[in-house]
């Protein structure tokens, strides 16, 4: 029995609350009545619980009794409201967090007649099919005990379809039958369906993790169909277990990013979390940005693809999202040569997930000590930034490697500071300068900023700022005497551009 089929029992009124549109597929396998704080030990895979909801008032209750019925791979929660009144916002708020469903039962219509809806479906559905229901259980306890592998084997060798489990990410995790990852890789970058496969979600509607099998649903047949959704209601809390896993693992890298950035952290706190997450803070370090072609591919799955990548003999990485952007902090790879190699020798595996795209990757230099950590981040994102703005051809499938060859300007050294340091050399500069501005309500940092940009030219300077030239020629004399220097001078000229530009990356640092 499908979910969709539960809710669209007209007598039964049940009204979807969370996950609306996530009910079509999922598997009914039973329901149960319960409003015990942890219903756990009663709960099987594909279970639809309906409940009274008189653990809400208990402290943490919300989270014990959704966490429950999450981790047991159960299909829906149905909340009645007799006794509560109306559905609590942290009930709807915890569903919508972990992918269950929630829905509520008229207050005229009991729990009774809900279960016992599920109960006379599945029986008919299941009548004649014993070995169906044996073959259902085989597979779920072939993933409880962590054999993926030979839980689609019993799939194919039963009702001979090839089938497969890829995660949200784009990872394989399991395969059975004549099939090729070029085809998984394409049917879950292009989420493609349609007549040759169906395929069962495996997480909430942000979700790209899938079981698939490469047979129509009406080609499947309602055995081969009610052992494949036993499955899915199987995998779905091994998959949020690891996405959580991944989730926390990210947030960790991306902490200890943000905290080298603004500083927030001492050298040696840093240096502890870079090795708690397998670094070596005494070794080089590189920081690696990336993103493919198509803004429309998941940023979870390119760091994935770092973390393919990046990971083996001769190399250490650490890979997060970080501010949105895939990003990786890579320790013992000193020489951009041997980046490149490391990065050309794990590409054929990944590539197929691309499925024509490009995967392009912006590197820092190198850098020793964790306090330059935080100017190698930035150098990576600024070159990641200028790579976009500049016209390129069409690369295809594969890679593209941006590093200090592809950018030869003042930029290049700017980003070779820290931001501290970038900082400092603007307030040094212009200190004084933008205080008169913030006093007076002046614009002399425009008014100097035009001047060096039309090449020092009085009569250009002026007519963009729309002033007589004898009044530019007035405020570039206030700018001399604030900033210390002499602009008929290249050198200070020099000064002042470079300031000008420190002051204007730390404005734009986000």
């Amino acid at each position: 029995m499908k979910l969709s089929e539960l809710v669209g029992i007209h007598s039964l009124g049940l009204r979807v609350v969370v996950g609306g549109g996530d009910v079509g597929d999922l598997p009914v396998t039973a329901a149960y009545i319960t409003d015990l704080p942890d219903p756990s030990r009663f709960l099987v895979p594909g279970i639809v619980v309906l409940s009274s909801g008189l653990w809400v008032d208990r402290p943490g209750g919300v989270e014990r009794f959704v966490g429950a019925l999450v981790a047991a791979g159960a299909t829906a929660l149905v909340l009645g409201t007799v006794e509560i009144g109306e559905i609590p916002p942290e009930v709807v708020e915890a569903c919508r967090r972990e992918g269950l469903v929630l829905a509520t039962v008229p207050d005229d219509v009991s729990f009774g007649a809900v279960v016992q809806s599920v109960v006379e479906t599945v029986a008919v559905l299941g009548a004649g099919d014993a070995p169906g229901v044996e073959l259902g259980e085989r597979v779920q306890q072939a993933v409880a005990d962590g054999a993926l592998d030979d839980a689609l084997a019993l799939v194919h060798t039963a009702y001979g379809v090839a089938c497969w489990v890829v995660d949200d990410v784009g990872a394989p995790l399991a395969t059975a039958g004549a099939v090729g990852v070029e085809h998984i890789a394409r049917a879950w970058s292009r989420a493609v369906g349609g007549e040759e496969v169906t395929s069962w979600p495996l997480g909430p509607a942000s979700s790209r993790a899938v079981l698939t099998a490469q047979r129509s649903r009406r080609d499947l047949g309602p055995a081969a169909t009610r052992v494949l959704e036993a499955l899915a209601a199987a995998l779905r809390p091994e998959l949020r277990f690891a996405r959580r896993s991944r989730r926390a693992r990210w947030e960790r890298v991306s902490a200890l990013l943000a905290a080298t950035v603004d500083e927030s952290l001492p050298p040696g706190e840093v240096s502890a979390l870079l090795r708690l997450v397998g670094l070596d803070p005494q070794g080089g370090l590189r920081v690696l940005v990336a993103r493919t072609d198509d803004l429309g591919f998941p940023a979870e799955a390119v760091a994935e693809l770092l973390t393919r990548l990046c990971t083996g003999p001769g190399v250490r990485a650490a890979v997060c999202l970080h501010e949105g952007a895939a990003t990786a902090v890579l320790s013992e790879i000193a020489e951009v040569a041997d980046l490149r190699d490391r990065l050309a020798g794990g590409l054929p595996e990944p590539v197929d997930l691309l499925d024509g795209r490009t995967l392009v990757i912006a590197a820092s230099d190198p850098v020793n000590g964790v306090s330059r950590l935080a100017s190698a981040h930035a150098v990576a994102r600024e070159r990641l930034v200028e790579f976009d703005a500049a016209p390129h051809p069409a690369a295809g499938a594969g890679l593209v490697l941006v590093d200090s060859s592809a950018s030869g300007d003042h930029r290049s050294l700017l980003r070779m500071l820290s931001l501290p340091a970038r900082d400092a050399f603007a307030a040094s500069v212009l200190g004084e300068l933008e205080e008169y501005d913030r006093r007076h309500g002046g614009d002399l940092v425009t008014t100097v900023e035009i001047f060096l940009d039309r090449g020092g030219s009085w009569q250009d300077a002026a007519r963009a700022l729309h002033v007589h030239p004898n009044t530019l020629r007035y405020r570039i004399g206030r700018v001399e005497e604030l900033t210390h220097r002499d602009l008929t001078t290249t050198q200070d000229r020099v000064d002042v551009f470079l300031a000008l530009r420190c002051r204007g990356s730390v404005d734009n640092r986000s």
